[in-house]
């Protein structure tokens, strides 16, 4: 080799060397941030969590609690920027919360400045749900200082939510925001707004932004038996105005969930099954009598709440159909022995009023058709018995078992279309026909007592319960059809 081609060649291997020198050092350099970068976030957590017993130290628990949360769930945040916002916004929140304005003023303007320099990553999920924490926390700072910019702040927060609903769903694991974050956003907008007549259109947009997410999460609720809250968060949706689709859709999601045992419209079949009439403008002597057993089947009568709830979380199923929910009716509290009278309780049975499109009045209201009525027919419940409930979209099916013999009544007036044997599984059947073209159905009796072309009246007795056809035991298959569905 001559001394060229070696001086090339050492020159060479001096390049690699150089080259992989100045790899290592991008290396440790990069090592270097990183380490920095993870000695921020520890440090942040640290104080973060500090703060969180500075909480429960001032006897703030639900308030240290959500701030020990923030800081495990940094841990799931990938992006240094997005963590870093997260645990400052915390940091506000918890300094505001110890009423120490100042520092929590600083923490959120460091924290909307970490948001700012990663745009990229701003609308990734995670990104969504950190800006949402701060405008809440920003508007809580600006909120005594200048109401103008707390709205805008506030409304900041509003857009994210409504324009990424999916994004933003509190209901599932290790969200950043919760629930409880969504409802403040709406609730401080709503004071802010109801005096601001330019903010009017906006106000209307809130307002029913906020009824959507209580139904989501009553829904999320019931879907999980978390019973108690369910019905603390029904008695919370009902301080709005409610229009009778608004019970309707409480309602129905009672049902959905607890396979027809509880809902305001079972509640409202039993009261009518015992006093078979509503919009009673004046309460009798039998009326209240007929009330104090209403009370007692539903097992409000001498049942503290406490013990229903713990009844619930064993076993739904076991306890009386209509229980719940129960915090919409606390007017029975107001029960006068003297006087013989449940003063608040029968608002929510008799229709007082004629025009009560608010609160609980309208529950047994037949303004409003629940659970079992189709077209303009309300319909009693037509036989006394354990009962779950199915739900289509042309019928109603309802599965009421007792012992063979029990009386079965006409769900309606109407006339009767069937009465007899049914080869298709039914056994001895009955068919009613009603004023409004929906039909209803009473299947597998031991007995019929009505016959082809009969008028009844609803409550009187059409047959009696058995267990023929295609039947595993005594019970009566109940079915309303609507009009024009056929059957």
């Amino acid at each position: 080799m001559s001394k060229v081609q070696k001086a090339n060649e050492s020159q060479k291997i001096a390049d690699d060397a150089n080259r992989k020198a100045q790899v290592a050092k991008k290396e440790a350099e990069s090592l270097q941030n990183q380490l920095a970068l993870a000695k921020k976030d520890v440090e942040n957590v640290q104080k973060l969590s500090k703060l969180a017993g500075d909480l429960r130290n001032e006897n703030l628990i639900s308030e240290s609690d959500e701030a020990l949360r923030q800081a495990g769930l940094s841990f799931i945040v990938n992006n240094h920027n997005l963590k870093q916002s997260l645990l400052l916004a915390s940091m506000a929140q918890a300094h505001q919360q110890l009423k120490k304005p100042d520092k929590a003023q600083r923490n959120i303007i460091e924290s909307l400045n970490y948001l700012q320099s990663n745009l990229n990553n701003m609308n990734s999920e995670q990104g969504l749900q950190i800006k949402v924490l701060n405008k809440k926390i920003q508007g809580n700072l600006l909120i005594e200082k200048d109401n103008i910019k707390a709205i805008e702040a506030y409304q900041e927060g509003f857009n994210i939510l409504k324009k990424n609903p999916v994004q933003t769903n509190p209901f599932r694991n290790n969200q950043i925001i919760t629930a409880k974050d969504i409802e403040y956003i709406h609730g401080k907008l709503l004071q802010l707004l109801v005096t601001k007549k330019s903010h009017q259109n906006l106000l209307l947009d809130v307002e029913a932004s906020l009824k959507q997410h209580y139904y989501a999460e009553l829904s999320n609720l019931l879907k999980n038996q978390h019973w108690q809250k369910a019905d603390e968060k029904t008695a919370s949706i009902v301080s709005f105005k409610l229009s009778c689709p608004d019970i309707e859709k409480i309602d129905k999601l009672w049902l959905k969930h607890s396979e027809g045992r509880f809902g305001f419209s079972v509640q409202r079949q039993i009261w009518l099954y015992h006093a078979n009439r509503l919009n009673i403008t004046e309460s009798t002597e039998e009326d209240r009598k007929i009330l104090e057993f209403f009370l007692s089947k539903v097992g409000w009568d001498n049942q503290k709440y406490e013990d229903i709830i713990k009844s619930t979380k064993d076993s739904y199923k076991k306890i009386a159909p209509g229980t719940l929910p129960y915090l919409v009716h606390s007017g029975i509290a107001d029960y006068n022995d003297e006087q013989k009278d449940f003063k608040g309780f029968k608002f929510y049975i008799y229709d007082f009023q004629q025009k009560p499109l608010s609160s609980t009045k309208i529950f047994f209201s037949q303004k409003c058709k629940l659970g079992y009525s189709a077209g303009t027919t309300l319909f009693l419940l037509p036989a006394k018995g354990i009962y779950t409930l199915d739900n289509r979209r042309s019928r109603y099916h309802v599965d009421i078992s007792n012992s063979v013999g029990t009386p079965i009544y006409a769900a309606a007036d109407g006339v009767v279309e069937k009465a007899g044997w049914n080869n298709g599984g039914y056994g001895y059947m009955v068919e009613i026909r009603h004023i409004d073209g929906s039909l209803t159905r009473y299947a597998h009796n031991s007995r019929i007592l009505v016959r082809i072309g009969q008028q009844v009246r609803q409550g009187e007795t059409i047959a009696l319960m058995g267990s023929t056809g295609f039947s595993t035991g005594p019970h009566l298959h109940f079915e309303i059809h609507k009009a024009g569905k056929g059957t």
